[in-house]
């Protein structure tokens, strides 16, 4: 059985590609939430369960991070990319009056992009309440 922690990011992924209706965005998004789910997610659980914490409030945190860390760290790649390449943080400025700056993507919409976001963290509060009844 593969653990939901794996899963999910996958499946988050199909909902983002199908979202912008694109294969090549979900192929994108899914190796993105993989990436996130072994550098984030995995060393969550494991010090979440080596320490004993997991009562329902340490879950539902770990979830949320879990699920907003792929988010947050487009956000700081767009922004740290924008910069770089022009230099000038009145144009990172007008940009992010757009929208959120996402490599590849350019400027998504703000209400967009929370949706996204607010989505990944009730993915990923669900996911670990999901993987803790799995485990019992």
């Amino acid at each position: 059985m593969v653990p939901p922690v794996v899963v999910a990011p996958v499946v988050a992924a199909a909902a983002f590609g199908l979202l912008w209706q694109s294969s090549s965005v979900a192929l994108s998004a899914a190796i993105g939430g993989a990436a996130a789910a072994f550098l984030v997610a995995w060393p969550l659980l494991f010090w979440m369960i080596d320490n004993g914490r997991e009562s329902a409030l340490v879950r539902t945190i770990v979830g949320a991070v879990c699920g907003v860390t792929p988010f947050a760290g487009a956000l700081a790649s767009g922004v740290l990319g924008l910069y770089v390449r022009s230099g000038d943080l009145d144009y990172v400025g007008q940009v992010l009056e757009h929208g959120a700056s996402v490599p590849y993507y350019g400027a998504v919409p703000w209400m967009r992009f929370g949706l996204m976001a607010g989505l990944a963290i009730v993915c990923g509060i669900v996911t670990l309440w999901v993987s803790r009844a799995a485990s019992k």
